[in-house]
């Protein structure tokens, strides 16, 4: 019996620091989480954590005390006072490791959280500078075709906006008008969509004239490049044609295969 009786203290003595270790983790890790005891409480916020390791081992001794002098002469109550002294101290052991799980969840939840608003916010910024380009676009389109501003004009407007420089969107305007630099890109594009705004109004033979010199002046012996690609307007694929042509050049789509 006074072995049992001498783990059972044991048990609570283990118990006990298991609930201050649970305690000071969750306070210094997560620091959302406070000691639920207000004199516990207290005894932390005025004499820090050495006061409330006082105060926890003033407790169990308390309680091993009253159950040590309760052995004698009243030995039910003192094993009613050791179980309720371990079940309390359990309780809060299983509490704390609740919380401690619960924190680690919250945590990982906020770093998804926080994962998918990097993602979201570099999608809307995307939205914005397509919106941006395409806009600016447009506009610098309707000015080509109607004789308001040159193709260099209109190049460097475009060049000005986040888009034109964005190395994805010119890796796919390489892959759809060849081995082309930044600027001539942005040209290519440029009369591209002017061509196929004015695809149902009649541009003027003197404008268009004008648009393919300052073209070619842009992309120079580039221009013979250009793919002989479908999604190409008819007229920007004679003019790539033409400019081949005048450098002895064959367009990609005229050019011999090698047998394999």
């Amino acid at each position: 019996m006074r072995r049992v009786f001498s783990l059972s203290i044991v048990v609570l003595l283990l118990l006990n620091a298991a609930d201050f270790a649970v305690t000071w983790f969750l306070c210094q890790d997560t620091g959302d989480v406070y000691e639920a005891n207000p004199v516990a409480a207290w005894w932390l916020q005025c004499f820090g954590w050495l006061g409330l390791a006082g105060f926890k081992a003033a407790l169990v001794l308390a309680v091993v005390g009253i159950a040590v002098l309760l052995i004698r002469h009243r030995p039910r109550a003192a094993w009613v006072v050791l179980g309720l002294g371990c079940a309390a101290a359990m309780f809060a052991v299983l509490a704390g490791a609740r919380l401690a799980y619960s924190a680690e969840d919250r945590g990982r939840e906020l770093a998804d959280v926080t994962d998918d608003e990097v993602v979201a916010s570099r999608l809307e910024d995307e939205v914005v500078r397509g919106h941006n380009y395409r806009a600016v676009l447009l506009n610098e389109s309707e000015r080509l075709g109607a004789g308001k501003t040159t193709l260099a004009e209109s190049v460097k407007r475009l060049g000005e906006t986040d888009k034109a420089s964005d190395p994805v969107w010119l890796a796919r305007m390489r892959f759809c008008f060849g081995p082309m630099n930044r600027e001539q890109c942005l040209a290519i594009n440029l009369v591209e969509t002017t061509l196929t705004q004015y695809r149902d109004r009649r541009l003027s033979p003197l404008l268009v004239r004008r648009m393919f010199r300052d073209l070619r002046e842009i992309c120079g012996q580039s221009l013979a490049l250009l793919p002989d690609a479908p999604a190409l307007s008819d007229t920007l694929r004679a003019e790539a044609r033409r400019a081949a042509n005048r450098r002895g050049m064959a367009t990609p789509s005229d050019r011999p295969r090698p047998n394999m």
